[in-house]
């Protein structure tokens, strides 16, 4: 594989983070650019305000993410850039959601126990994102060997903290966005991915959960907490508190909210309830002539993904590994509203960026750089023997 893929840094948080930041410098003002040229020409907003308006996290990143806060400082270092630009990308999705600027997003699922071929634990989820807001070939796993903590292997956009990894304490973290219109009311809060990055310096499922009860959180969000031993925890976030589900042996999650307490507004159009009789053709016609435009539709395909998600792990129970996992990314069923996302008549420049599978059992990573149909799936583990 691309060696560029993989970045090895070692040392305290500040020393991985300038390692970082050296190896990868390029790519993270390459992504910077980037946001700047996306918001101008999709909403003629300027990025410098943004760059200057995140300053305002600045305290909160410090106070409830202290680990984060010093990778963060030896990125922009190593980098050579000042540590807002950096903040600045790491916090892009604040601003995207500000502005409207999310749509179909993750498919994530956890099973272990029962469930799994050999009682271990498997997780993964799809990365579905606009490829012209971020760049797909320039992303990479960060493999931190950390000299004070958990070491983790993270995936990431270059210049953003983290987006989902797995550390070799037995604890990894998966990523679902959801929304109900719900915002802080003074609009700070700490970054969602420095909340990523924070919690893979847990080592006991507990205690990453009671994290995510103190931290404020600005905006809406899904967490996927799963462990080795201890099962998993699916926490919905809001600024007014969070709503934790746990489980030994399966859980999924597909954007839609879960949480009976916070529907209201966003349970309405469930298309395996309320198309009757069902029809994907249907949908696609809709799509097409744009009724379905606007979050009334990505919640529509949300449920579709969800009702496969949580099918496939039935329908496979017992026998599922990371190989079937695999599967499950790739999967297209309900296409083109599927897990395995390519651009369709809604979205015509969102797609899998990453497919990932953790097998926690075994400390082994493996992630395919776009849709799990198309790109092969390379192996990572914490010693570089592990990795293919």
């Amino acid at each position: 594989m691309n060696t560029k893929r993989c970045v090895t840094i070692r040392g305290n948080d500040y020393e991985r983070g300038r390692q970082a930041g050296e190896a990868l410098g390029y790519s993270v003002k390459v992504n910077l650019c980037n946001q700047i040229r996306h918001y101008k020409e999709n909403s003629g907003y300027d990025f410098s305000h943004w760059i200057n308006a995140c300053k305002s996290y600045i305290p909160l990143v410090r106070q409830y993410t202290p680990h984060t806060y010093e990778e963060l400082r030896g990125l922009a270092d190593g980098a050579g850039l000042a540590f807002e630009e950096v903040l600045s990308l790491t916090s892009a999705y604040e601003l995207a959601v500000a502005g409207g600027n999310v749509a179909d997003k993750c498919t994530g699922f956890f099973a272990a126990g029962t469930y799994t071929e050999d009682g271990g634990a498997i997780c993964g989820q799809t990365n579905d994102e606009d490829f012209s807001e971020w760049i797909p070939y320039l992303d990479v796993v960060l493999k931190h060997q950390n000299t004070e903590g958990p070491s983790a292997l993270v995936y990431t956009h270059p210049g953003i903290a983290a987006y989902m990894g797995m550390n070799n304490a037995g604890l990894s973290v998966l990523w679902q966005y959801i929304d109900n219109g719900e915002r802080a009311a003074d609009g700070l809060g700490v970054p969602t991915n420095c909340i990523i990055r924070e919690l893979l310096f847990y080592d006991d499922l507990d205690d990453a959960v009671a994290f995510l009860k103190q931290v404020p959180h600005t905006i809406p969000n899904h967490y996927l907490i799963t462990h080795r031993t201890e099962g998993a925890a699916s926490v919905e976030c809001y600024p007014g508190g969070i709503f934790v589900r746990k489980s030994k042996t399966n859980l999924c999650h597909a954007n839609n909210i879960l949480t009976e307490e916070k529907m209201d507004g966003c349970d309405k159009k469930n298309p395996l309830v309320y198309r009757k009789p069902f029809s994907v053709r249907a949908m696609e016609e809709d799509c097409y002539r744009h009724v379905l435009e606007g979050n009334d539709g990505i919640l529509e395909w949300s449920y579709l993904r969800y009702d496969r998600i949580c099918q496939l792990l039935e329908e496979h129970k017992g026998a599922i590994n990371a190989e079937m996992g695999k599967r499950f990314l790739s999967d297209h069923e309900y296409a083109p509203f599927s897990i395995c996302s390519h651009p369709n008549f809604v979205n015509t420049r969102w797609k899998t960026l990453a497919s990932i599978i953790f097998d926690m059992e075994r400390e082994t990573m493996y992630i395919a750089f776009g849709c799990g149909c198309e790109e092969e799936f390379y192996q990572f583990g914490f010693d570089d023997s592990a990795d293919l």
